[in-house]
């Protein structure tokens, strides 16, 4: 379980009680470490797209809280990268019209 927490003794704290293995400094290490194969974002709306562009173009799987992006665009553009990537689904919590590509 990796855990991504900007206060450090926050982290640390939930780290010691939750039993998490690894902790990130920054959001970029998740997408860089070779051991994540999927990253369930709970950000800002407004993050999404970058997040979830940064992510598939790693490789990373996806699963994205409310609401998937800010507006169909974005969204349309994910599709893209998705099937550009070759991953076949890209899941929203709230949209399971968005649940097939």
């Amino acid at each position: 379980m990796e855990l991504l927490i900007e206060h450090r003794q926050k982290r640390l704290i939930l780290q010691k009680k939750y039993g998490v293995k690894k902790v990130y400094d920054e959001i970029d290490e998740v997408f860089d470490d070779e051991n994540v194969d999927i990253i369930y974002l709970a950000t800002s709306h407004n993050t999404h797209y970058q997040f979830m562009k940064k992510a598939l173009e790693h490789g990373k799987h996806l699963f994205v809280e409310k609401s998937i992006t800010l507006n169909s665009r974005e969204l349309d553009e994910m599709i893209a990268l998705a099937k550009e990537k070759k991953f076949n689904s890209c899941r929203s919590y709230d949209h399971l019209a968005y649940a097939y590509l």
